[in-house]
């Protein structure tokens, strides 16, 4: 048991600067932080309790710890740091798993461990605005079908010569990061195979879009006053109907992905 705890132990120190990385990202910014850290805090722990309670620990092969290795030197030295932190949590996440288990880890652990890192960030500033526009798109269309003559310009709507705009906390990054989240944690209680998890995190973005675009078309009602709010905790409120709605079609639908995918 001593030679596999060592290469763990010697994994974990070289990966130093991704963990100074790590909690300087975190504490700049808490409250986004902290949710990411404790969901891959919670996998890699969980892994860790597993190789401690393991009586006859399986050593991970050398060639995948020194690839993981050498390509997070290289990614270090010319890459943005995300993508060096992205490879040692990944690598280390293939170590703990396969000293574990006695195999590598399926692929959707690999997306827990990555969306538990400091991405949103990153996904607001690629990924907002495209998604503001592709849900006020399909708001305006939803609201138009429902009789209402509103129009889409940018990322806003416009109804009766007023615009009433998609902030970027309209965007739906932060729903679809938890989609991404929970679809890969359902593939993997499921043991899911690459092709079903990739399926589910397709349905994971379409639910996301379709979940956030009902969300805008509620509140749209009462941004419009076309319905009384009946109090100011209700923007808040149909914001997490909108999720949990989102999350159990999202659970309903993953775990009926058909098995002949693999």
């Amino acid at each position: 048991m001593t030679r596999p705890i060592l290469v763990l132990l010697l994994l974990a120190a070289a990966f130093w600067k991704a963990w100074l990385t790590y909690a300087v990202r975190i504490a700049a910014s808490p409250g986004e932080g902290l949710p990411m850290l404790l969901a891959g805090g919670a996998l890699l722990a969980g892994l860790g309790l597993a190789v401690a309670r393991r009586r006859k620990l399986s050593g991970p092969p050398l060639p995948p710890l020194v690839a993981g290795l050498a390509l997070y030197t290289a990614a270090a030295a010319l890459a943005p740091p995300m993508l060096s932190l992205g490879l040692a949590v990944a690598t280390l996440a293939y170590a703990l798993h396969h000293a574990a288990t006695g195999r590598a880890p399926s692929p959707a652990v690999y997306g827990l461990v990555l969306m538990a890192l400091p991405v949103l960030p990153s996904l607001e500033f690629f990924a907002a605005h495209p998604l503001r526009l592709v849900a006020g798109g399909l708001t305006a269309a939803s609201l138009q079908m429902s009789g209402l003559s509103v129009t889409q310009a940018g990322a806003g709507l416009i109804w009766r010569g007023e615009t009433i705009q998609f902030d970027a906390a309209c965007s739906g990054v932060r729903m679809l990061w938890a989609a991404v989240l929970l679809a890969s944690a359902l593939a993997w209680a499921r043991g899911y195979g690459a092709i079903r998890y990739a399926a589910a995190l397709l349905l994971a973005l379409v639910l996301a879009v379709l979940g956030n675009v009902i969300r805008a078309s509620s509140l749209f009602y009462l941004e419009a006053e076309l319905v009384a709010a009946p109090g100011p905790w209700a923007h808040e409120a149909v914001g997490m109907a909108a999720f949990l709605l989102t999350a159990a079609l999202l659970a309903a639908a993953v775990a009926r992905l058909p098995e002949r995918l693999r």
